[in-house]
C-alpha cells in the first residue's frame, strides 16, 4: 500500500479520488478536443459546416468521453458548445446547398 501525501487530490496509482467527500476538488485542464470542437464549431457555421460542423461534432465527442472517464478533465461547456455549434454549421450549410440547388428563393 502506498501512502499518500496529504493534499493529493487523486491517487497516481489507482486513479482514485482522495477527498473525504468523494469529489475532486485539484485543478482541471481542458479535455483534449474540447477547444477543438469550439473552434471547428464557429469555423463551420461560416464556412464548410458539412466538413468542419462533422469534424466539430467528433471532437466534442471524444472530449466529453475524456470528461466523464477522468475528473481531472473540463471544458464540458466548450465541447457542448462545440457539438452544437457543429450541428448547427451542418445543418446551415445543407439548407444553403438546397437553396443554391433549388434556385433560390421565388416570389
Amino acid at each position: 500500500m502506498l501512502a499518500l501525501a496529504v493534499g493529493i487530490p487523486i491517487c497516481p496509482g489507482c486513479r482514485a479520488i482522495t477527498s473525504p467527500d468523494g469529489l475532486y476538488h485539484g485543478p482541471k485542464i481542458n479535455a483534449p478536443g474540447a477547444v477543438s470542437s469550439l473552434v471547428l464549431g464557429i469555423i463551420g457555421i461560416v464556412f464548410c459546416g458539412v466538413i468542419f460542423g462533422t469534424i466539430a461534432i467528433v471532437q466534442a465527442n471524444s472530449a466529453n468521453r475524456s470528461i466523464n472517464s477522468d475528473p481531472m478533465y473540463g471544458g464540458k461547456g466548450m465541447a457542448t458548445a462545440g457539438l452544437v455549434l457543429g450541428i448547427v454549421g451542418i445543418l446551415l450549410n445543407i439548407l444553403w446547398f438546397g437553396i443554391g440547388f433549388s434556385g433560390g428563393l421565388h416570389h
